[in-house]
């Protein structure tokens, strides 16, 4: 191999980088190529490169314009919801967290009101029977109210649940 490189070396190569070989060299030119070691080898890299360029060219099919803006607004769109659901999550979890809070909380008023709800309970065959005025007054009746809150709050709380992880 010459170190110095060859005297037609520069027009082998602007041959090669605009396409002309061997179609549009003189035979001149191809002789040489096939007594010069340092160009045959060049032609050789070269066409090489070029066939490894081209195949690599036709592997990586893109697809239509229409295909390839389909895709992208896709991709746009999965992006959208993901940044809108992680709050949802975050708003799911806090209902989650109220509700467990409140009926938690329900539940000490219910084990310190469980006497007056029991005395309540064995005199409520006698309220029925025609003492309905008197039966918000009875003492077991304060734990009325809690449980109707609580279960406003339960609704509520499902509903919100429910509608922010509806899809679609």
């Amino acid at each position: 191999m010459n170190l110095e490189g060859c005297a037609r070396e520069s027009e082998l190569k602007q041959t090669l980088a605009s396409g002309q070989w061997p179609q549009a060299v003189s035979d001149e030119l191809r002789a040489h190529v096939r007594g010069c070691r340092n160009c045959r080898e060049q032609v050789l890299l070269a066409t090489a490169f070029l066939e490894a360029r081209s195949a690599s060219i036709s592997a990586a099919r893109v697809g239509t314009p229409g295909l390839v803006w389909w895709r992208a607004q896709l991709r746009r769109r999965t992006q959208a919801v993901e940044r809108v659901v992680k709050p949802l999550l975050g708003a799911q979890i806090f209902a989650f967290a109220v509700m467990l809070v409140a009926a938690l909380g329900f539940a000490g008023v219910y084990l310190r009101w469980q006497e007056d709800l029991l005395s309540w309970l064995q005199g409520l065959p006698q309220a029925v029977a025609g003492r309905f005025s008197d039966l918000s007054s009875a003492g077991g009746a304060g734990w009325l109210l809690p449980l109707v809150l609580l279960s406003v709050l339960a609704l509520f709380g499902g509903a919100v649940v429910y509608f922010s992880s509806e899809r679609g």
